[in-house]
C-alpha cells in the first residue's frame, strides 16, 4: 500500500481512471453511459474540466469491480484482475485454497 504521507493529485485520479479503462477496453463514452452519465461525462473529467463527485467515484470503482482502497494502491499493477481472483478464491473450500496456495508459490520461486 502507499504511504500515506502520499498525495493523491487530480492527475492521478485521471491517470489511474484511464488505466483501468485502459484493461477493461472500453471507452470515456462507455464508461459514461456504464454509471448513468452524459457521453461527455468522463471527457470532462479525463480532460481536467470536472472531477467525478465521490457518488460517480464509487459508481467507477464498482463498475471496475473495485473497491475505492484499491483505486488508490499504485502497487496493484491491474487491480480488476487481483480482484476477480480474490473473488472466486473466498469461495473455494480448505482443499481448495491448499491448491492454489501452491500453485501461487510455485508460480513465486519461478519469478525470482
Amino acid at each position: 500500500m502507499s504511504s500515506k504521507n502520499e498525495i493523491y493529485t487530480e492527475e492521478f485520479l485521471r491517470n489511474r481512471i484511464a488505466e483501468l479503462r485502459d484493461m477493461k477496453g472500453i471507452s470515456d463514452r462507455t464508461l459514461s453511459f456504464e454509471i448513468g452519465r452524459s457521453k461527455s461525462y468522463m471527457h470532462n473529467i479525463m480532460s481536467g474540466r470536472a472531477l467525478p463527485s465521490f457518488v460517480d467515484f464509487v459508481a467507477i470503482c464498482d463498475y471496475f469491480g473495485i473497491e475505492p482502497k484499491d483505486f488508490f494502491d499504485k502497487g496493484v499493477e491491474n487491480p480488476i484482475l487481483v480482484n476477480e481472483i480474490v473473488d472466486i478464491i473466498r469461495k473455494l473450500d480448505d482443499e481448495g485454497l491448499r491448491a492454489i496456495l501452491s500453485v501461487l508459490k510455485m508460480l513465486n520461486v519461478n519469478q525470482t
